[in-house]
């Protein structure tokens, strides 16, 4: 289907159903496929059905919701004959996250993708008949009218019915990378003296909804020492600073598969030296990308620019995958095999995380930058 994670098309909400019940699914029909419509919502009360068990309406003194799912036991047993198909005994569906809605009713289903900023008013409904159309590739709005206004009805006669009032697109602040006071994350500063183990996404630095500096303290015994410093996330989102195999400091953001890579101009130094990365990025925008080398005295936020480059769009969620210092097994890059391990030694490494830039900041930024290659 259509899509992914977090829409209402069929890439966001189709998973299969497999139900394993030797004994309480007749042996005639085990390992056949059933392909009415259910919803995940339907799961407790086709667990209460064949348990015999009512739902209580209060618990512990609580009242309890209604249940509103529909049962699909009656999938479990065999179809009328070798061709009958036994029609689903769900009415209708409704789907909503983060703006984007969706209907099914009756093998239709009407969809609308929310556009971040739109009025939802303005979003556009598209209509697919999923009885004959499983990956909603034929877009029926323009040529059943009639039947998507009917459907657009029900969703928000369904909406009222099942408290999804009012729709609240909260994208940005579900994964704008909140800060709680006591956890790892309330703080500007990381300090690592390698080696350390994996930390964990929610400890990790902000590298997506922040802007940041990297400073590492290495020892680089030959010219062909290599490796990763650091990586974050897989092959599918994330990023990677490491050194390849003719001593750059190379610079991969992989947004969704989508990579820029950033490389220095020159090797870096052997022995003990002092590599830096700075990301600047705007809010829900680009990223202006540094790579410097300094010294293990000077440090590298002043250090010399040795590459740098733009990164178009940085997501604020680079990954739920955790960070890796000097190896990268889950191979963020393919420009090396993973997990290729540095081979010299990181002595410190310090990631320092600031807000994001406004657009003026930006401008500010530029001008800056302009006044100093005068």
């Amino acid at each position: 289907g259509k899509r992914y994670k977090q829409n209402t098309h069929g890439g966001g909400v189709r998973d299969p159903l497999i139900v394993s019940w030797p004994n309480g699914i007749d042996p005639a029909v085990q390992g056949q496929m059933r392909d009415q419509f259910h919803h995940v919502i339907d799961l407790t009360p086709s667990i209460f059905e064949v348990l015999g068990v009512e739902a209580p309406d209060t618990v512990k003194g609580v009242a309890q919701q209604p249940i509103e799912g529909t049962s699909l036991a009656y999938t479990f047993a065999p179809e009328a004959d070798d061709s009958g198909v036994v029609p689903t005994r769900k009415a209708s569906q409704y789907f909503e996250m983060n703006g984007h809605r969706a209907i099914w009713a009756d093998g239709w289903k009407a969809v609308c993708f929310h556009v971040d900023g739109n009025h939802i008013d303005d979003d556009v409904w598209e209509l697919y008949h999923l009885d004959e159309d499983f990956s909603e590739c034929n877009d029926l709005a323009q040529a059943e009218p009639d039947r998507l206004r009917q459907m657009v009805d029900l969703f928000w006669a369904e909406a009222g019915r099942y408290g999804v009032l009012p729709i609240q697109p909260r994208m940005a602040s579900l994964f704008g990378g909140h800060r709680t006071p006591g956890t790892p994350r309330d703080r500007n500063t990381y300090l690592y003296y390698p080696p350390v183990p994996r930390i964990p996404a929610d400890a990790a630095p902000q590298f997506g909804s922040r802007s940041w500096e990297l400073t590492a303290d290495l020892e680089r015994p030959t010219a062909d020492t290599a490796g990763v410093l650091i990586a974050v996330g897989t092959v599918n989102n994330g990023l990677s600073l490491y050194v390849d195999v003719d001593g750059h400091l190379v610079y991969d953001h992989n947004a969704f598969m989508n990579h820029t890579i950033i490389r220095s101009e020159r090797p870096i130094p052997t022995g003990a030296v002092t590599v830096g990365l700075r990301q600047d990025r705007v809010k829900r925008g680009p990223a202006r990308v540094r790579l410097l080398v300094g010294d293990p005295n000077g440090g590298a936020a002043n250090g010399e620019v040795i590459g740098e480059g733009i990164i178009p769009m940085v997501p604020i969620m680079i990954s739920s995958i955790g960070f890796d210092i000097g190896t990268n097994p889950t191979g963020v890059s393919d420009a090396y095999q993973a997990p290729f391990p540095f081979t010299g030694r990181i002595s410190r490494l310090e990631v320092a995380t600031t807000p994001a830039l406004s657009p003026d900041e930006e401008v500010a930024l530029e001008v800056l930058a302009a006044e100093r290659t005068q």
